[in-house]
């Protein structure tokens, strides 16, 4: 996942709303973290939101993507082929996840509001069978919540 927008938001003394952490460039460790919460499913619907984070907590669902671009992998090999990931255990043999992000912009001029973080992100899928394996990635599917306006 890619938060396009978050230099943009986050690079001050305060972050600016939908973010809510600031990213101090003088501090060598610091980031500009950002929660989420996790919700895996079976491929029967069936589904653990556990408690904790996502790492180092097999249980865990809340956690913190502190990147601007965040690579969330459901098993110890990435399909894409990189080792900077954040881990996250997935009790299931196959199924689906959702991130939820609450964070919110302030009520405009009518009184709507938007729920979550400007991303954009993909799923990369790598699958062996012997000595065959193939890949393929599939584009996020995404939900805007409102509320409030006329």
């Amino acid at each position: 996942m890619t938060f396009p927008t978050k230099k943009y938001f986050t690079n001050a003394i305060s972050a600016v709303a939908p973010f809510t952490e600031a990213y101090d460039s003088e501090v060598e460790t610091d980031t500009a973290c950002e929660t989420v919460n996790l919700t895996r499913f079976d491929r029967n619907s069936n589904k653990t939101m556990g408690a904790g984070t996502f790492i180092p907590e097999d249980s865990g669902v809340d956690g913190e993507l502190c990147n601007s671009v965040s690579i969330m992998s459901f098993h110890p090999n990435s399909a894409l082929n990189v080792t900077d990931t954040t881990a996250v255990d997935y009790p299931y043999q196959a199924g689906a996840a959702t991130v939820k992000m609450a964070q919110k912009l302030p009520a405009d001029d009518n009184g709507v509001t938007v729920v979550g973080l400007p991303v954009i992100g993909f799923a990369g899928t790598r699958i062996v069978n012997g000595a065959m394996s193939y890949g393929y990635a599939q584009e996020h599917k995404t939900l805007t919540i409102t509320s409030g306006g006329i």
